[in-house]
């Protein structure tokens, strides 16, 4: 496909001021969360790959070398690489699921190459490694589905470590799907704590909750669930070999935002992720060692489907999805420390 230069695509611009958005959440006085300030454009990227419009853009991350961003979309199999800007790379062919919601960059693979994305099939709850060293002949393996990693079943104790310091009230009123056993009074003593699984979980959860997001922080990769309950869920890998390895190592619930969450990604400036929830416009600065939100931040529109984070740039992008027929616009924000 021939391309334009990215100064020829369509720009929209956007009548949004240079104003920060203001954090609601702070962990304390002395540890104040980085200011988000949106750059005052948006980039309709709908109408930047060929002749005709793609729709439904549902996750985003950075490229490899901090140049470019990766994006996927509801409506078709394929993968698409973009500028910055949005104007248009390349597509990497795809075929099968349109059930994808998010994608990374990440480690080689088992073939020892390392250009490969990582996506997340929200329905199989499913990770597939793309091989994009050839683009025009890109190689999709074979689905990785959570229920064949290791770790899947094993019992954890449903604690504030897990579920939050709120898991009590959360059990209680039926805010967890999958944690029959929290009946019994035994919910309410670490000394004798119920326990549950992964599995029992995800059993549990429509195909519509699942898998929403992935990114990969240079030694694990860390998926996101999207509700009833949303998760964060940590999975090591050992790709040394001619057959990967995967485990679950650990998993988070996630039960502050209330509403869903959407997308994710790593700032390896803070050591934190970033999540968007859609459904609630708003954008979470989260940490992972706390299980505890450091900021919340009001978006102030809908459909906030996918972010990334590029700490050479120290900004942040933001993908829409709007629905099939209504355009993906991509934001822009700086971030800094106070």
């Amino acid at each position: 496909m021939q391309t334009m230069p990215w100064y020829r695509y369509p720009v929209t611009a956007c009548a949004l001021a240079l104003a920060a958005l203001i954090p609601t959440t702070a962990v304390g006085d002395d540890d104040q969360p980085p200011t988000v300030t949106s750059t005052g454009t948006t980039h309709n990227i709908s109408n930047n790959f060929g002749s005709t419009n793609v729709y439904e853009f549902s996750g985003l991350g950075l490229a490899k070398q901090g140049t470019n961003l990766w994006s996927i979309t509801d409506e078709n199999p394929n993968v698409y690489k973009m500028q910055l800007n949005g104007a248009d790379s390349y597509v990497l062919t795809g075929s099968g699921s349109t059930d994808y919601e998010g994608i990374t960059f990440g480690p080689a693979f088992t073939d020892g190459d390392d250009h490969y994305v990582y996506i997340v099939n929200e329905g199989a709850a499913a990770i597939v490694p793309v091989n994009y060293s050839d683009p025009t002949h890109p190689v999709w393996k074979t689905p990785v589905a959570l229920s064949s990693m290791s770790g899947y079943s094993s019992p954890v104790p449903i604690n504030e470590v897990v579920f939050g310091s709120d898991y009590n009230d959360k059990i209680g009123s039926g805010g967890f799907v999958g944690l029959s056993c929290c009946a019994s009074s035994a919910c309410s003593s670490f000394l004798t704590p119920c326990q549950t699984t992964l599995e029992s979980i995800m059993t549990a959860s429509s195909s519509n909750d699942r898998l929403e997001g992935i990114t990969w922080d240079g030694s694990a990769f860390y998926v996101l669930k999207e509700k009833k309950p949303g998760l964060i869920i940590k999975i090591t890998y050992d790709f040394s070999g001619s057959t990967a390895y995967w485990t679950i190592a650990e998993w988070r619930v996630l039960s502050w935002s209330g509403e869903d969450y959407s997308g994710i990604t790593y700032d390896s400036d803070r050591g934190k992720f970033w999540i968007t929830s859609d459904s609630g416009q708003r954008l979470y600065l989260y940490d992972w060692a706390s299980n505890a939100v450091e900021g919340t931040y009001g978006l102030g529109y809908p459909n906030a489907e996918g972010v990334a984070y590029s700490p050479d740039l120290n900004q942040l992008y933001i993908v829409t999805d709007n629905g099939q027929g209504t355009d993906s616009i991509l934001y822009t924000y700086n971030v800094a420390n106070p």
